[in-house]
């Protein structure tokens, strides 16, 4: 059983550690642009870090883009994926958006997460492939 955590970037050193790895996952591994490991928008996001022991290894933000509230930027190092962690991350962000009552909730990647992204319950919504980000959505309440 993995001893992970999951828990927001609350210092500067946690916030950088998240940025770390989605440079290394999304600019390095998906060549997404630069805007992927760091924008304004982090600002005033929710940056939450998935923790085994005291390794950083995995990332996520929720941010507020009226009318939605989007997760994006979910990034888990190679050698941590599919053991769970980045389902416990999408599963955090979910009950955070539940607990703020967000009426919606989107989720944006990369097309190759389509797949992880309908096993966590959204739905696909549209594909732009001109920037390869796919959206989905899940409404959280009525």
């Amino acid at each position: 059983m993995l001893d992970l955590s999951i828990r927001p970037a609350v210092t500067a050193l946690e916030r950088e550690q998240a940025f770390d790895i989605r440079r290394t996952v999304l600019c390095g591994e998906l060549h997404l642009g630069r805007e992927a490991a760091r924008d304004p928008f982090d600002e005033s996001a929710l940056i939450l870090v998935g923790w085994l022991g005291e390794k950083p290894v995995a990332t996520g933000r929720l941010v507020e883009r009226a009318p939605w509230w989007v997760v994006e930027h979910l990034a888990v190092l190679g050698p941590w994926r599919r053991q769970g962690i980045g389902r416990a991350l999408l599963a955090a962000f979910r009950a955070e958006a539940e607990a703020k009552a967000l009426p919606r909730l989107l989720a944006v990647g990369p097309s190759a997460s389509l797949p992880f992204l309908q096993a966590g319950g959204f739905r696909l919504e549209n594909e732009d492939d001109g920037v390869v980000l796919t959206a989905f959505y899940r409404v959280l309440r009525a």
